[in-house]
Protein backbone atom coordinates (compact mmCIF):
# COMPACT_ATOMS: atom_id res chain seq x y z
CA UNK A 1 0.00 0.00 0.00
CA UNK A 2 1.55 3.42 -0.86
CA UNK A 3 1.83 5.86 2.39
CA UNK A 4 1.34 9.55 2.10
CA UNK A 5 4.96 10.16 1.62
CA UNK A 6 5.26 7.82 -1.07
CA UNK A 7 2.38 9.00 -3.21
CA UNK A 8 4.22 12.69 -2.50
CA UNK A 9 7.33 11.39 -3.53
CA UNK A 10 6.19 10.39 -6.82
CA UNK A 11 7.16 14.11 -7.99
CA UNK A 12 9.42 14.25 -5.97
CA UNK A 13 6.92 16.50 -3.48
CA UNK A 14 6.08 19.45 -6.06
CA UNK A 15 2.93 21.05 -6.94
CA UNK A 16 2.81 21.94 -10.57
CA UNK A 17 1.24 24.77 -12.41
CA UNK A 18 0.45 22.05 -15.53
CA UNK A 19 0.72 18.76 -16.14
CA UNK A 20 3.47 19.49 -18.91
CA UNK A 21 5.17 20.77 -16.26
CA UNK A 22 5.39 17.89 -14.21
CA UNK A 23 3.21 14.81 -15.53
CA UNK A 24 1.48 13.88 -11.75
CA UNK A 25 1.26 16.90 -9.88
CA UNK A 26 0.21 16.90 -6.19
CA UNK A 27 -2.80 19.17 -4.82
CA UNK A 28 -3.32 20.27 -0.82
CA UNK A 29 -0.58 18.41 0.66
CA UNK A 30 -1.60 19.32 3.65
CA UNK A 31 -5.43 17.93 3.19
CA UNK A 32 -6.52 14.43 4.26
CA UNK A 33 -7.02 14.43 0.29
CA UNK A 34 -4.24 14.27 -2.11
CA UNK A 35 -5.05 13.79 -5.98
CA UNK A 36 -2.50 13.72 -9.07
CA UNK A 37 -4.02 14.66 -12.26
CA UNK A 38 -2.10 12.77 -15.34
CA UNK A 39 -1.55 13.50 -18.22
CA UNK A 40 -4.40 11.66 -19.68
CA UNK A 41 -7.48 12.04 -17.66
CA UNK A 42 -7.06 9.90 -15.11
CA UNK A 43 -6.68 11.51 -11.47
CA UNK A 44 -4.75 9.76 -8.96
CA UNK A 45 -6.96 9.92 -5.19
CA UNK A 46 -5.65 9.40 -2.01
CA UNK A 47 -7.02 9.12 1.14
CA UNK A 48 -4.58 9.79 3.81
CA UNK A 49 -6.24 8.35 7.16
CA UNK A 50 -7.46 5.30 5.23
CA UNK A 51 -4.16 4.86 2.87
CA UNK A 52 -6.44 3.86 0.50
CA UNK A 53 -6.05 5.03 -3.21
CA UNK A 54 -9.17 5.14 -6.12
CA UNK A 55 -8.44 6.82 -9.59
CA UNK A 56 -11.24 8.97 -11.62
CA UNK A 57 -11.21 8.99 -15.68
CA UNK A 58 -12.87 12.34 -15.60
CA UNK A 59 -15.32 12.15 -17.88
CA UNK A 60 -14.62 8.99 -19.44
CA UNK A 61 -17.08 10.25 -22.49
CA UNK A 62 -19.50 12.80 -23.93
CA UNK A 63 -22.51 11.97 -26.74
CA UNK A 64 -25.81 12.85 -27.29
CA UNK A 65 -28.37 12.17 -29.85
CA UNK A 66 -27.05 13.53 -32.22
CA UNK A 67 -23.24 11.59 -32.21
CA UNK A 68 -20.28 11.12 -30.24
CA UNK A 69 -17.79 14.12 -28.74
CA UNK A 70 -15.30 12.31 -26.50
CA UNK A 71 -14.70 8.54 -26.08
CA UNK A 72 -13.12 6.01 -23.54
CA UNK A 73 -9.86 5.60 -25.56
CA UNK A 74 -7.16 7.67 -24.23
CA UNK A 75 -6.86 11.36 -24.80
CA UNK A 76 -4.36 13.55 -23.62
CA UNK A 77 -5.64 17.03 -22.06
CA UNK A 78 -3.79 19.18 -20.84
CA UNK A 79 -4.70 20.03 -17.12
CA UNK A 80 -4.03 23.43 -15.74
CA UNK A 81 -4.00 24.57 -12.19
CA UNK A 82 -6.85 27.01 -11.08
CA UNK A 83 -6.91 27.58 -7.57
CA UNK A 84 -4.84 26.17 -4.55
CA UNK A 85 -7.13 23.10 -4.59
CA UNK A 86 -8.35 23.19 -7.61
CA UNK A 87 -7.29 21.84 -11.54
CA UNK A 88 -9.26 21.46 -14.90
CA UNK A 89 -8.17 20.97 -18.82
CA UNK A 90 -10.37 22.53 -21.62
CA UNK A 91 -10.69 20.02 -24.30
CA UNK A 92 -12.02 19.81 -28.10
CA UNK A 93 -12.67 17.10 -30.60
CA UNK A 94 -10.40 17.80 -33.46
CA UNK A 95 -10.63 15.85 -37.78
CA UNK A 96 -7.61 14.63 -36.30
CA UNK A 97 -9.47 12.74 -32.92
CA UNK A 98 -12.17 11.29 -34.76
CA UNK A 99 -10.46 9.70 -37.52
CA UNK A 100 -8.52 8.17 -34.77
CA UNK A 101 -11.74 6.77 -32.97
CA UNK A 102 -13.00 5.76 -36.21
CA UNK A 103 -10.18 3.90 -36.36
CA UNK A 104 -10.51 2.26 -33.40
CA UNK A 105 -11.69 -1.49 -33.42
CA UNK A 106 -15.08 -2.02 -31.44
CA UNK A 107 -17.06 -5.07 -31.56
CA UNK A 108 -19.77 -6.79 -30.16
CA UNK A 109 -19.50 -10.40 -28.73
CA UNK A 110 -20.61 -11.58 -32.16
CA UNK A 111 -17.64 -9.70 -33.92
CA UNK A 112 -19.99 -7.58 -35.15
CA UNK A 113 -17.96 -3.64 -35.38
CA UNK A 114 -19.36 -0.99 -33.56
CA UNK A 115 -20.05 1.57 -35.53
CA UNK A 116 -20.52 5.63 -34.01
CA UNK A 117 -20.97 8.96 -35.67
CA UNK A 118 -18.34 11.87 -33.99
CA UNK A 119 -18.96 15.05 -33.95
CA UNK A 120 -17.06 18.06 -33.86
CA UNK A 121 -18.19 21.32 -32.29
CA UNK A 122 -18.36 20.64 -28.45
CA UNK A 123 -15.98 22.01 -25.78
CA UNK A 124 -15.32 19.81 -23.20
CA UNK A 125 -14.13 21.68 -19.55
CA UNK A 126 -14.12 19.62 -16.36
CA UNK A 127 -13.31 20.46 -13.29
CA UNK A 128 -11.90 18.77 -9.90
CA UNK A 129 -11.51 20.77 -6.47
CA UNK A 130 -10.40 18.81 -2.84
CA UNK A 131 -12.69 19.40 0.06
CA UNK A 132 -11.69 18.14 3.17
CA UNK A 133 -13.79 14.77 3.18
CA UNK A 134 -13.79 14.41 -0.71
CA UNK A 135 -13.99 15.96 -4.04
CA UNK A 136 -16.09 18.39 -6.03
CA UNK A 137 -16.32 18.18 -9.55
CA UNK A 138 -17.43 20.01 -12.42
CA UNK A 139 -18.09 19.60 -16.13
CA UNK A 140 -18.64 22.49 -18.39
CA UNK A 141 -19.74 22.18 -21.98
CA UNK A 142 -20.01 24.46 -24.66
CA UNK A 143 -21.27 24.54 -27.91
CA UNK A 144 -19.06 26.50 -30.77
CA UNK A 145 -20.49 25.58 -33.42
CA UNK A 146 -24.05 26.45 -35.51
CA UNK A 147 -25.61 23.35 -34.76
CA UNK A 148 -27.88 22.36 -31.86
CA UNK A 149 -26.63 19.47 -29.83
CA UNK A 150 -29.87 17.34 -28.65
CA UNK A 151 -30.21 15.42 -24.84
CA UNK A 152 -26.22 15.71 -24.47
CA UNK A 153 -24.97 13.36 -21.42
CA UNK A 154 -21.42 12.06 -19.99
CA UNK A 155 -21.25 9.44 -17.98
CA UNK A 156 -19.77 11.56 -14.98
CA UNK A 157 -16.48 9.75 -14.64
CA UNK A 158 -15.66 6.05 -14.22
CA UNK A 159 -14.58 6.22 -10.54
CA UNK A 160 -12.31 3.14 -9.90
CA UNK A 161 -11.56 1.57 -6.59
CA UNK A 162 -7.51 0.86 -6.04
CA UNK A 163 -7.64 -0.45 -2.56
CA UNK A 164 -8.34 -3.94 -1.41
CA UNK A 165 -10.83 -2.93 1.02
CA UNK A 166 -13.14 -1.81 -1.80
CA UNK A 167 -12.07 -4.44 -4.35
CA UNK A 168 -13.93 -8.04 -4.56
CA UNK A 169 -15.32 -9.39 -1.21
CA UNK A 170 -18.72 -9.74 -2.40
CA UNK A 171 -18.54 -6.26 -4.34
CA UNK A 172 -21.93 -6.36 -5.68
CA UNK A 173 -23.43 -6.62 -2.52
CA UNK A 174 -21.53 -3.92 -0.91
CA UNK A 175 -22.44 -1.54 -3.91
CA UNK A 176 -25.36 0.72 -3.41
CA UNK A 177 -27.79 3.18 -4.86
CA UNK A 178 -30.48 5.61 -3.43
CA UNK A 179 -33.82 3.99 -4.25
CA UNK A 180 -37.28 5.43 -2.39
CA UNK A 181 -34.67 7.89 -0.16
CA UNK A 182 -32.06 4.91 0.99
CA UNK A 183 -29.42 3.04 0.01
CA UNK A 184 -29.87 0.01 -1.24
CA UNK A 185 -27.94 -2.95 -1.66
CA UNK A 186 -27.38 -3.95 -5.70
CA UNK A 187 -27.50 -7.50 -4.44
CA UNK A 188 -31.00 -6.77 -3.79
CA UNK A 189 -32.14 -5.31 -7.12
CA UNK A 190 -33.10 -7.36 -10.24
CA UNK A 191 -29.91 -7.30 -12.89
CA UNK A 192 -29.38 -8.97 -16.18
CA UNK A 193 -25.98 -9.13 -15.56
CA UNK A 194 -24.63 -10.76 -12.14
CA UNK A 195 -20.98 -8.59 -12.53
CA UNK A 196 -22.03 -4.99 -13.49
CA UNK A 197 -24.74 -3.62 -14.49
CA UNK A 198 -26.41 -0.14 -15.76
CA UNK A 199 -29.43 1.34 -13.92
CA UNK A 200 -31.97 3.70 -15.52
CA UNK A 201 -34.30 5.97 -13.88
CA UNK A 202 -36.76 5.80 -16.95
CA UNK A 203 -36.98 2.01 -18.08
CA UNK A 204 -37.71 2.96 -21.95
CA UNK A 205 -34.45 4.25 -22.22
CA UNK A 206 -33.16 0.81 -22.31
CA UNK A 207 -34.69 0.29 -25.48
CA UNK A 208 -33.60 3.59 -27.10
CA UNK A 209 -31.08 2.70 -30.00
CA UNK A 210 -28.92 5.59 -29.15
CA UNK A 211 -28.38 4.75 -25.31
CA UNK A 212 -28.79 0.58 -25.80
CA UNK A 213 -25.23 -0.02 -28.23
CA UNK A 214 -23.66 -1.66 -25.37
CA UNK A 215 -26.46 -3.49 -23.33
CA UNK A 216 -24.65 -6.64 -24.07
CA UNK A 217 -21.64 -5.46 -21.76
CA UNK A 218 -23.64 -3.16 -18.97
CA UNK A 219 -27.11 -5.15 -18.95
CA UNK A 220 -30.37 -3.26 -17.72
CA UNK A 221 -32.63 -3.72 -14.09
CA UNK A 222 -35.75 -3.21 -13.51
CA UNK A 223 -35.18 -1.70 -10.15
CA UNK A 224 -36.77 2.12 -10.01
CA UNK A 225 -34.07 4.09 -8.59
CA UNK A 226 -34.14 7.68 -7.20
CA UNK A 227 -32.76 11.06 -9.38
CA UNK A 228 -30.37 12.26 -8.80
CA UNK A 229 -28.90 9.35 -8.85
CA UNK A 230 -26.32 8.29 -5.69
CA UNK A 231 -24.39 5.79 -6.29
CA UNK A 232 -21.71 4.05 -2.98
CA UNK A 233 -19.90 1.48 -1.96
CA UNK A 234 -18.54 0.23 1.83
CA UNK A 235 -15.39 -1.09 2.68
CA UNK A 236 -15.81 -5.34 3.41
CA UNK A 237 -15.16 -4.24 6.66
CA UNK A 238 -18.06 -2.05 6.85
CA UNK A 239 -16.49 0.75 8.67
CA UNK A 240 -15.50 3.14 5.40
CA UNK A 241 -18.07 4.62 2.72
CA UNK A 242 -17.98 6.71 -0.10
CA UNK A 243 -20.66 8.53 -2.19
CA UNK A 244 -20.66 9.80 -5.82
CA UNK A 245 -23.57 11.80 -7.27
CA UNK A 246 -24.53 14.36 -9.92
CA UNK A 247 -27.02 16.96 -10.08
CA UNK A 248 -29.56 16.35 -12.76
CA UNK A 249 -28.00 12.54 -13.02
CA UNK A 250 -30.59 10.00 -14.32
CA UNK A 251 -28.70 6.28 -14.67
CA UNK A 252 -26.18 4.97 -12.17
CA UNK A 253 -23.62 2.26 -13.34
CA UNK A 254 -21.64 -0.37 -11.37
CA UNK A 255 -18.75 -2.86 -12.60
CA UNK A 256 -17.19 -5.67 -10.33
CA UNK A 257 -14.94 -7.01 -13.06
CA UNK A 258 -11.07 -5.57 -12.47
CA UNK A 259 -12.37 -2.04 -12.77
CA UNK A 260 -13.99 -1.80 -9.59
CA UNK A 261 -16.10 1.23 -10.86
CA UNK A 262 -18.74 2.96 -9.67
CA UNK A 263 -20.43 6.28 -12.08
CA UNK A 264 -23.41 8.47 -12.07
CA UNK A 265 -24.37 10.22 -15.24
CA UNK A 266 -25.19 13.72 -15.47
CA UNK A 267 -27.33 14.62 -18.25
CA UNK A 268 -27.22 18.47 -19.83
CA UNK A 269 -30.21 18.57 -22.17
CA UNK A 270 -30.93 20.09 -25.42
CA UNK A 271 -27.28 22.72 -26.12
CA UNK A 272 -28.08 24.95 -28.37
CA UNK A 273 -25.33 26.98 -30.69
CA UNK A 274 -23.19 29.25 -28.57
CA UNK A 275 -24.51 28.20 -26.10
CA UNK A 276 -23.26 26.09 -22.75
CA UNK A 277 -24.38 23.34 -20.42
CA UNK A 278 -22.88 23.32 -16.42
CA UNK A 279 -23.56 20.05 -13.85
CA UNK A 280 -21.27 19.68 -10.62
CA UNK A 281 -21.19 16.29 -8.71
CA UNK A 282 -19.50 15.52 -5.79
CA UNK A 283 -17.34 12.24 -4.11
CA UNK A 284 -17.68 12.14 -0.39
CA UNK A 285 -15.83 9.76 1.85
CA UNK A 286 -16.62 8.76 5.21
CA UNK A 287 -17.76 6.21 7.70
CA UNK A 288 -21.35 5.79 7.65
CA UNK A 289 -23.17 5.33 3.57
CA UNK A 290 -26.72 6.55 4.60
CA UNK A 291 -25.13 10.31 6.19
CA UNK A 292 -23.14 10.61 3.17
CA UNK A 293 -25.44 10.22 1.17
CA UNK A 294 -28.27 12.55 2.80
CA UNK A 295 -25.57 15.01 2.68
CA UNK A 296 -24.56 14.73 -0.80
CA UNK A 297 -28.42 14.60 -1.79
CA UNK A 298 -29.03 18.28 -0.30
CA UNK A 299 -25.74 19.30 -2.66
CA UNK A 300 -26.97 17.76 -5.91
CA UNK A 301 -30.80 18.18 -5.66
Amino acid sequence: MMQRREFIKTVGGIICTSVSGCALPVLRQESNILIKPTENRRVYIYHGTWDMQWELQFPESVWSRDGVFMAWPKLKPEWKRLSEHSWGYQWRPTPGYIAEQENFDRRDPEGNPIKRTYLLGLVVQPQIETLDNGLALKINLRNESDTDFTDVRSEGGCFAARSEPFQGHDEVARSFIMQGGKMVSMKQLHRTKTIRCIYRAKYSEYDESWLSAYEWFWGRSSAKIDTPVIVGAVSSSGSKAVVLGWEHSTSGYQNADEHHCLHSQPTFGNINANTASTRRGYILFGNKLDDLARDLRERIT
